[in-house]
C-alpha cells in the first residue's frame, strides 16, 4: 500500500515538474528555425511572380502568412487545436506544425500523391526554404523527409481544418485588397465553364417529344408532393401510356416499317 502511494506521488511529481519547466523538450512545435549558419530564413525566400504554376503562387501565399503576425497566431491556433487536441504536450519530437501546413496545402493544391510531395519536399530548393529547412549546404545537407513520415503527418490535416484554414486567409486576402485602394471596393465572384463528358442522346423530334412530355410530368409530381392540382391525379399512369407511345413510334421510326410515314 505504502509502495503505490509512493509511486503515485512520484507520478504527480514528474507531471508538475514537466508542466512547470520548459527545458523538457515538446512533441510538437509550431516552428523550428534551423540552427545551421548558412540556414536561409522564410522571409528571405525569393519566390518567382511571373510563373504560372500553381506552385510559386501557393508558395507566396504561405509566405505572407508566415510573415504576418496576426494571420500567423490564427492558423497556428487552429492547426494546435486539431492535431495537438487531447494530447500530451511533451514527447518525442515530432514535425513542426508549420511543416504539416506547408506539405498538407501543398499536396492538396497541387494535387499531389506523395511520392511527388516527397520529391519536391527534399530536392525542391524553393519549397525547402518555405518549410525553413533549406540551407546553403556548407556546413551540412539539411533535413531529410522520409516518405513514412509525410504520410503520417500529412494525414493529421482533415478538410474541415484546411476549410478553417482558407476561410481565414480569404478574409485576410480581402482586408489586403480594400487596404490598397481607398475607394469601397466590393467583392466579385468569378466563374468559368468547361465541357463534361455526358451522355446525352442525339436531338430526333421523337427524343425531345419525350423529354418535354416526360419533364412536364416529372415537375407537376413535385408540385403535387406540397399542394393540390385538379385533374392530375393520373399523372404517373399518363406516364407510362407516353413512354409507350414513344417506343412504339421509335421502333416504327428505326425499321421504317409500316406507318412510317
Amino acid at each position: 500500500m505504502r509502495k503505490a502511494l509512493f509511486f503515485n506521488h512520484m507520478k504527480d511529481l514528474t507531471n508538475l515538474l514537466f508542466a512547470k519547466h520548459s527545458n523538457f523538450p515538446l512533441m510538437r512545435k509550431r516552428f523550428e528555425q534551423q540552427n545551421e549558419l548558412d540556414a536561409q530564413l522564410i522571409p528571405d525566400v525569393k519566390i518567382d511572380g511571373k510563373s504560372r504554376h500553381e506552385l510559386p503562387q501557393l508558395l507566396a501565399g504561405l509566405q505572407y502568412i508566415f510573415v504576418t503576425p496576426y494571420l500567423n497566431e490564427v492558423v497556428f491556433e487552429i492547426l494546435e487545436k486539431k492535431v495537438l487536441g487531447g494530447k500530451k504536450a511533451t514527447g518525442r519530437l515530432g514535425m513542426s506544425l508549420w511543416e504539416i501546413l506547408v506539405l498538407g496545402t501543398m499536396r492538396l493544391n497541387l494535387d499531389a500523391d506523395y511520392d511527388t510531395v516527397y520529391d519536391l519536399a527534399n530536392h525542391h530548393q524553393v519549397v525547402r526554404g518555405i518549410l525553413g529547412v533549406h540551407t546553403r549546404q556548407v556546413f551540412g545537407e539539411g533535413k531529410y523527409y522520409e516518405l513514412q513520415t509525410l504520410k503520417d503527418n500529412i494525414a493529421l490535416l482533415d478538410e474541415k481544418t484546411l476549410k478553417e484554414i482558407s476561410e481565414v486567409v480569404v478574409k485576410a486576402g480581402h482586408q489586403l485588397k480594400k487596404n490598397e485602394s481607398e475607394e469601397n471596393i466590393e467583392l466579385n465572384l468569378k466563374a468559368d465553364t468547361y465541357a463534361v463528358e455526358s451522355t446525352i442522346h442525339f436531338p430526333t423530334d421523337i427524343n425531345l417529344l419525350w423529354d418535354c412530355n416526360r419533364k412536364c410530368l416529372d415537375t407537376i409530381g413535385l408540385i403535387l408532393k406540397h399542394t393540390t392540382l385538379p385533374g392530375w391525379r393520373k399523372h404517373k399512369h399518363w406516364h407510362k401510356i407516353i413512354k409507350r407511345v414513344y417506343r412504339r413510334t421509335a421502333n416504327i421510326h428505326q425499321k421504317k416499317g409500316k406507318g412510317y410515314n
